[in-house]
């Protein structure tokens, strides 16, 4: 299984700047997630790599937040209350980013839909103590609706002549 990667940035109490893989961003996001008590260590993204489906139907993304997993650890440990901004770095969807706060398994989840055919584009900012964590990107393809069927040829034949006669 194909897991993202992880970069975690520093965040000021009275600055609230992200630089995520190069991307300075302020605003919105920083404002609606707080950042929890928790330390966090990771966020996983799936279904991860590339994804695709007709945009008549609606797409779940799921971001699980993790603490621990060190030398001296049991492993890593599922972090509840974390709010994670889903956002996108391209693509035809509308309405970014959305918000969530993980559950006591450590998952949060959007479901979206798309009224355009095209790749999004997504990643997860996860906000933690003092860190804020990036997932690295997963692609979701929407693809057009089938056209309608066209109706079948009628099987009915014209009313026979009548014989010559």
């Amino acid at each position: 299984m194909h897991r993202g990667r992880i970069r975690a940035f520093a965040v000021s109490a009275t600055v609230a700047v992200v630089a995520v893989l190069g991307l300075a961003t302020a605003g919105p996001a920083e404002a609606a997630c707080a950042s929890t008590r928790d330390a966090i260590s990771t966020v996983d993204l799936t279904p991860t790599g590339t994804s695709s489906q007709a945009q008549t139907s609606s797409h779940t993304v799921i971001a699980t937040v993790t603490a621990g997993g060190g030398a001296n650890s049991r492993g890593p440990t599922p972090v509840a209350g974390v709010c994670v901004s889903f956002e996108q770095r391209s693509g035809p969807s509308a309405g970014w980013p959305r918000f969530a706060t993980t559950a006591s398994d450590g998952t949060a989840s959007i479901t979206y839909t798309s009224a355009a055919a095209g790749q999004d584009v997504l990643y997860a900012l996860a906000y933690g103590a003092q860190t804020v964590q990036s997932a690295y990107d997963v692609t979701h393809t929407w693809t057009a609706p089938p056209p309608p069927s066209s109706p079948p040829p009628s099987s009915s034949s014209p009313p026979a002549s009548p014989p010559p006669g």
